[in-house]
């Protein structure tokens, strides 16, 4: 019956995603800026941080400017700024795990890639790679890679939400957010809450980065949240970040400029031989523990 009763609501989402999208001409948004042609040396990107509650909380010294994101999700995002594409000058540290998932489709071509989430770095009691994690490896890679741009990718505050209001009323064991939500008695605005705390709790390990890397730092993210918008161009609530859908709650991003140090020498080489071998039951598990399946 749950399976029957999603049926229009994915039939309206992809008349939504047609309009979007041109019909099928856009791949992605390409209204959205280029990350790579950006002035970065390190970019730091929080998971389906929305622009208005990033603007909200953000203490963090610096310049913040909203941008247009050219995805609406995790995996368009990667379509959109790093398949096919040459990127020696770049280590990717990911607490995501698209880009593995993906890696056939999207043949990257970074210098090196941290997996931070296949082995240690993922959290069994949070069921996510906490905010701390991940700059800890970003800070290792580079002091391996000091010459490389850093495109670091934490989680939070997409879920699960690991703050008290977040462990309080949205569960780990319920792993189904995006299409359980409209049918739960948790409020928006309780959602609201539970995703502003997940948005807190990263910031102090970003501003932890900025600090422990020379050069020029940014903050962005690779796509919004729907909190319970309605989208169009017929009108449907929604919850996480369908892709194809480019109403603002998903394709307007922060654009963060922390204070900039001397900038360091940013140096093209060949990529490192890949040699992480991943099974697919752990990528399974962790896309499994973060919504996406």
């Amino acid at each position: 019956m749950k399976r029957a009763a999603q049926e229009p609501k994915r039939l309206v989402r992809e008349i939504s995603r047609l309009y979007y999208r041109r019909g099928r001409k856009w791949e992605f948004n390409e209204s959205g800026i280029d990350i790579f042609e950006k002035d970065w040396d390190t970019l730091a990107l929080l998971d389906a941080c929305r622009y208005d509650t990033f603007s909200d909380v953000n203490e963090l010294p610096g310049e913040l400017r909203s941008v247009e994101s050219r995805a609406a999700s995790t995996y368009e995002f990667l379509v959109a700024n790093v398949s096919e594409r040459r990127l020696w000058d770049t280590v990717y540290v990911t607490a995501n795990p698209m880009l593995h998932r993906h890696r056939e489709q999207l043949l990257p071509d970074f210098h090196a890639v941290e997996n931070v989430w296949a082995n240690e770095g993922w959290d069994e009691e949070y069921r996510t790679v906490r905010p701390k994690t991940v700059t800890e490896a970003a800070i290792r890679a580079h002091r391996r890679h000091p010459n490389k741009r850093l495109l670091v990718h934490y989680i939070q505050p997409h879920y699960p939400y690991i703050g008290p209001i977040g462990r309080e009323h949205f569960p780990l064991q319920n792993l189904s957010l995006k299409n359980e939500l409209a049918e739960t008695d948790v409020s928006k605005e309780t959602l609201k809450r539970a995703y502003r705390e997940n948005l807190e709790l990263a910031l102090p390990a970003v501003r932890d980065l900025q600090k422990s890397v020379d050069g020029r730092t940014v903050i962005s993210s690779d796509h919004g949240e729907l909190l319970g918008e309605r989208t169009g161009p017929v009108p449907l609530t929604e919850y996480g970040h369908p892709s194809g859908i480019y109403i603002s709650a998903l394709t307007q991003v922060p654009w963060h400029v922390c204070p900039t140090s001397e900038r360091r020498e940013i140096v093209e080489t060949k990529p490192e031989q890949d040699a992480e071998k991943i099974e697919s039951e752990t990528v399974n598990d962790r896309l499994t523990a973060l919504g996406y399946k």
